[in-house]
């Protein structure tokens, strides 16, 4: 209800009444719903099929405000509630929601892991059809880590493959198993990111 209540031509008149020279506006959310009419994922239904981030994109710019998009990778609920495969995984095998830390401690953030392969190709196609889309001027990917160690087959299988050997199940710094987990860990985030990066360049 509170979104069909959005305004695109107030919302830019505030922005430019307020002496910004830029803003930034969701192309999606942690909801992993989509503000514009999307074809490789879920669009959020208050927009009843309208697009409220094409109809924002215009407003900003014919008041010559610069537009950043904001596109949230990892944290996406709606790919996470029907891919089950994707999600980041404890030793356990067990795939949680992220309790924030308010009262009565909801379990609100769903968190996908981008060495699986197929949300890889979910986030990157909905990049491509961002800027096949839209003209803007800036970018916003966020999210872009992990909120924990991540246990799941497909990290555990790149590991493997890379490596030879399991995924180390006991956190040891001293430990030279551990740390070349932890290496392999940042050297794959560095990746996703420069994949995200030069495809919004592209």
């Amino acid at each position: 209800e509170f979104l069909k209540k959005f305004d695109p031509e107030l919302y830019a008149d505030c922005v430019k009444n307020s002496g910004a020279t830029a803003a930034t506006f969701f192309a999606n959310t942690h909801t992993g719903l989509t503000n514009y009419p999307t074809k490789v994922g879920a669009m959020h239904p208050a927009w009843n099929g309208r697009d409220a981030f094409g109809e924002t994109v215009d407003a900003l710019h014919r008041r010559g405000v610069n537009v950043v998009v904001y596109y949230c990778l990892v944290f996406v609920a709606d790919y996470w509630n029907k891919h089950p495969e994707c999600r980041v995984t404890n030793a356990l095998g067990e795939a949680h929601k992220l309790r924030i830390p308010v009262p009565g401690m909801p379990r609100r953030f769903a968190v996908c892991c981008f060495n699986d392969p197929d949300y890889r190709a979910f986030a990157c196609e909905q990049i491509a059809e961002i800027c096949r889309g839209y003209d803007f001027e800036g970018v916003w990917p966020d999210m872009t880590f992990w909120p924990d160690v991540c246990f799941c087959e497909n990290c555990r299988a790149r590991y493997r493959r890379e490596t030879g050997l399991e995924i180390p199940l006991v956190i040891g710094w001293t430990d030279p198993a551990f740390v070349r987990f932890v290496n392999a860990r940042k050297r794959w985030l560095v990746e996703f990111a420069q994949e995200v990066t030069d495809l919004f360049k592209a």
